[in-house]
């Protein structure tokens, strides 16, 4: 999940934003941008896949 909101903040830190519906519109806008595919390639590691017994 951290690197999920290390992907969201560097997208929407250093912005200057004209009010709250632009606050709410950025934040829309990043949150839908959130693909599945996006999701997976942040939160996938491939070491979690080896099983070592």
């Amino acid at each position: 999940m951290e690197r999920v909101w290390l992907y969201r903040r560097g997208h929407l830190s250093r912005r200057l934003l004209a009010g709250y519906d632009a606050i709410v519109d950025a934040l829309c806008t990043a949150w839908n941008a959130l693909t599945p595919e996006r999701l997976l390639s942040l939160t996938s590691y491939p070491y979690l896949n080896q099983v070592n017994f």
